[in-house]
């Protein structure tokens, strides 16, 4: 469902009572990922698109304050390392070739480093939207929201026209 349909169908439940409670809502990006869990072998949370990657280099990516230090961390550590790499490989081996190159590291960045949602919590039910309003500069955006994939924790804002999946939480 679109993001105003995902509201109207939590407006829905809340006058239904659904549950003999009144108070659900979209769940936070924070609390979306927290369904996830790692592969044993890594220690990182989820991947970045690289345009929302280069937001956050800059300075400008909107995401909250908790889940843009955990990414700074993890910038520092990995993404500086593999970008100076992929940078000599292009000099070396061609942009065509790199390109291919790069998007192998991706599909090993899926296996390696992702996080998937246990199946006891409908892993079918892939993006997913989150309460978090897609903010431009600090300015609220009427346009976009956060999302969360389950298939390898990808986070990304979206259109509220995108179709995804809704999950409802109540603190």
């Amino acid at each position: 469902m679109t993001y105003q349909e995902a509201e109207a169908y939590i407006a829905q439940i809340n006058a239904d009572n659904f549950g003999d409670y009144n108070d659900w809502r979209l769940p936070t990006v924070e609390e979306l990922l927290s369904l996830l869990e790692q592969k044993q072998e890594t220690t990182v949370r989820f991947i970045l698109s690289e345009r929302d990657f280069e937001r956050l280099k800059e300075g400008e990516h909107p995401m909250p304050d908790d889940v843009i230090a955990e990414l700074k961390s993890l910038q520092d550590r990995q993404f500086s390392a593999e970008t100076d790499f992929i940078s000599a490989v292009q000099q070396q081996i061609g942009a065509e070739d790199a390109a291919r190159y790069q998007e192998r590291l991706v599909e090993q960045a899926k296996t390696e480093y992702a996080l998937y949602i246990n199946p006891m919590f409908d892993s079918a039910q892939t993006w997913v939207w989150s309460s978090d309003i897609y903010q431009i500069k600090g300015k609220r955006s009427t346009e976009a929201a956060w999302d969360v994939y389950f298939g390898f924790g990808f986070v990304d804002a979206v259109s509220f026209n995108f179709r995804h999946y809704v999950r409802v939480v109540r603190s």
